[in-house]
C-alpha cells in the first residue's frame, strides 16, 4: 500500500497554477555598456528554422540568423558600437535562449559559450 499512501499524499497537496509563459519567456533584455537592447521574440516559424539548422536539417547563414533573432536591433547595435564580441554573445545568447530557455541563456550571457558546443553550433548555423 505504499503506493496508495503517497497517491493520498501528493492529493492533499495544493496545486500550483501556471503564470502565463509570456510573464517567463517574454523578449530577452541584453545590457551593453549601460544601455539595455530588447530583441525580438523569436516567433514559432523562424525558431523551427534555429532549431532545424542546429540539428543540421537546414541551412541557415548568419545574414539570416541575425534578421532572426536581432531584427531592427542590429542597425541600432551597429550604430552604437557594439563590437564583434559583444554581437557573438547576443547571438549565442539568443540561440540558447530558443533552443534550451531563459536559464540556459543567462548562463551563456553570463560565462560564454563553451568551446567545443561553439565548434558544432557555428558549423551547423553557417553551412551556406
Amino acid at each position: 500500500m505504499v503506493g496508495a499512501s503517497c497517491y493520498l499524499k501528493t492529493e492533499k497537496r495544493k496545486r500550483m497554477a501556471f503564470r502565463d509563459l509570456a510573464d517567463i519567456i517574454g523578449p530577452l533584455e541584453l545590457p551593453i555598456r549601460g544601455k539595455t537592447y530588447t530583441l525580438p521574440v523569436v516567433n514559432f516559424a523562424d525558431g523551427r528554422k534555429i532549431l532545424s539548422a542546429l540539428r543540421g536539417e537546414r541551412e541557415l547563414s548568419d545574414a539570416d540568423l541575425r534578421k532572426i533573432v536581432l531584427g531592427p536591433v542590429e542597425r541600432q547595435m551597429a550604430a552604437d558600437g557594439v563590437n564583434a564580441s559583444e554581437l557573438n554573445r547576443v547571438l549565442w545568447t539568443a540561440l540558447a535562449d530558443v533552443q534550451s530557455g531563459r536559464a540556459v541563456a543567462e548562463i551563456i550571457w553570463d560565462k560564454g559559450v563553451d568551446p567545443k558546443a561553439l565548434e558544432t553550433a557555428d558549423a551547423a548555423v553557417n553551412r551556406v
